[in-house]
């Protein structure tokens, strides 16, 4: 089975920035199992995971992950200690590996009701803990109660 085989699927993404995305790569987060916008009564009541989809890693062995969220127009950056911080850091810096459903902290904050926000997961194969092209990432949408 070729590589292009593997990744057809994959072609609609890359025509927009072929430049920026990797190829054969799926990241993923989610709340409580399901993906787009979903509503929590807490931010305490998220359960959020991250997994990873490869089809090929022979082009770029090493990465960076990054989890990071938007709240009142501040990034926050999920560090190698698993804590949320303002500063920019890779949450894991290693191998481009397949995972499945790896848990990851809720933002912690007492966010008001009506609160939106959204959560990325990303992977560059750039391992300098920057994000940077080329990259792949997904969102999905916290909203509180």
């Amino acid at each position: 089975t070729s590589s292009f085989v593997l990744c057809a699927q994959d072609d609609d993404a890359l025509a927009a920035n072929p430049d920026k995305q990797i190829p054969c790569v799926f990241p993923n987060i989610t709340i409580n199992g399901k993906t787009g916008t979903n509503k929590v009564n807490s931010a305490n009541q998220a359960s959020l995971a991250v997994d990873l989809g490869l089809a090929t890693n022979e082009s770029y062995p090493n990465a960076d992950y990054f989890v990071a969220y938007v709240h009142e127009g501040k990034f926050y950056w999920l560090n190698q200690k698993l804590e949320w911080s303002t500063a920019v850091s890779p949450a894991y810096q290693g191998a481009l590996i397949d995972f499945r459903s790896f848990k990851i902290p809720s933002p912690s904050e007492n966010l008001p009701s009506g609160t939106s926000i959204p959560i990325y997961f990303g992977v560059d194969v750039t391992p300098n803990g920057v994000f940077d092209e080329p990259y792949r990432y997904s969102s999905v949408t916290m909203i509180i109660n």
